[in-house]
């Protein structure tokens, strides 16, 4: 998917009260039989294809009012409440082609009035701290992804919500929908506190919500008790003890065998000249073994991933960029991503991003991404690590080719 820019705004606004709120409900079908192809984060030639729930309205069905020259005005209005934290694309059908962006709510459950520059859909965005920044914009009760495409919005005939791969039949409520110059502000319009103190989103509802104090250092001391060491056979450093190579004194990649393996050191540690490895972030359910080949031509040197997760729609939050369908789902796309690369010659290794899960309300740029190996009160799922240390049990026997990586693939749904 791609990004979009900054410069007028697209309103959701939700009005308590106000006369003529006709509300519009959507089923968003995770039986949905449409598909399309996405391109990937950090790999645009590379395409995903999803299934994909899309409704549409003509504008005089949301407002008579509307105009279809959206180009003089700032703001477009509505008030939404979506079921869930599941991502959905806005979408403007224009006489000269599709305008999008991403579209997250916090948590899901509550009317929330949101405002959306009309700029994010007619070019991309060169504002922000950060490439993330850049493409990601908050909007205090929800934030967006510029994803385009962009273009001209002087013949607007519709607009569209669109999820890709929905979780479990979502829905979205759309009212009092209307254009603007003046930014009416975002925000709830329920009743407050929407946050709990351990920072659960409280309309939310999900298996392992904490939901009290008591509950939550029962959960801590039983991990602390679950905690065995040396069941994956590792030295202190983190490598396998049960294989050696030359010790220098320092961390250093060598060839094995035509394998690539990351050695650790006895005391010292210092740094090679020029570069070693080279690392670049892969956010795919596993990287593609041709591009994979690709790269380690290009470079010559042993490859390291940089980043790589999963998320899931379920806990409050947004799924992250690759989205599976559970926490169960999460440990199976973690065991498949990490054999299938353990298995593949150039890698020696790979690096999870990230430790811990975001703000349910976001964090500078508005993303809310459920990504952790531990969630916001300092848990790992139990299903999720299932998946976890069966992989890291398997990573020598798979990496030395004595074993073949799974085939199992996490459902997306």
């Amino acid at each position: 998917m791609t990004p979009i820019p900054c410069s007028a705004f697209l309103v959701f606004l939700a009005a308590t009260g106000l006369a003529g709120a006709g509300i519009q409900h959507v089923v968003f079908d995770s039986h949905a039989r449409t598909r399309e192809k996405f391109a990937t984060e950090y790999v645009p030639t590379l395409m995903h294809e999803f299934p994909v729930s899309e409704h549409t309205w003509a504008l005089k069905d949301l407002n008579p009012d509307l105009p279809s020259d959206w180009s003089s005005f700032k703001f477009l209005v509505m008030e939404v409440k979506a079921s869930t934290a599941q991502r959905f694309l806005l979408r403007l059908y224009t006489a000269d082609g599709v305008r999008a962006l991403r579209f997250h709510q916090f948590g899901g459950g509550v009317w929330i009035r949101a405002a959306v520059p009309l700029s994010y859909f007619q070019s991309q965005s060169q504002e922000g701290q950060d490439l993330a920044a850049v493409f990601n914009k908050p909007r205090s009760p929800f934030w967006m992804a510029l994803v385009g495409p962009f273009g001209p919005i002087k013949a607007v005939a519709s607009l569209a919500v669109a999820m890709v791969a929905p979780v479990g039949n979502p829905t979205l409520d759309v009212r009092n929908v209307r254009l603007s110059n003046d930014d009416p502000g975002s925000e709830v319009l329920d009743k407050l506190p929407v946050v709990d103190q351990f920072g659960q989103w409280i309309p939310a509802e999900y298996p392992g919500k904490i939901k009290s104090l008591e509950q939550l250092k029962s959960e801590w001391d039983r991990e602390d008790k679950s905690l065995r060491p040396g069941e994956f056979g590792y030295c202190q450093y983190g490598g396998f003890a049960s294989t050696q190579a030359k010790a220098t004194g320092f961390f250093r990649v060598e060839q094995i065998d035509g394998k690539w393996w990351f050695v650790d050191p006895d005391d010292v540690i210092r740094l090679g000249r020029f570069f070693d490895v080279y690392s670049h972030n892969i956010y795919e359910y596993t990287p593609e073994r041709e591009w994979v080949a690709k790269l380690y031509k290009l470079t010559g040197k042993p490859l390291l991933i940089g980043e790589f997760h999963f998320g899931t729609p379920t806990r409050g939050q947004a799924a992250a960029l690759m989205q599976v369908a559970s926490e169960k789902e999460r440990g199976i796309a973690y065991r498949y991503y990490v054999e299938q690369v353990a298995s593949m010659p150039s890698f020696v290794g790979a690096h999870w991003f990230a430790w811990l899960d975001e703000s349910v309300t976001g964090r500078m740029d508005g993303e809310n991404y459920s990504f952790g190996f531990i969630d916001v009160t300092d848990r790992a799922s139990d299903e999720f690590l299932q998946g976890v240390i069966a992989a890291h049990k398997r990573l020598l026997a798979v990496h030395s080719g004595k074993s073949a990586p799974v085939s199992q693939k996490a459902k997306v749904q």
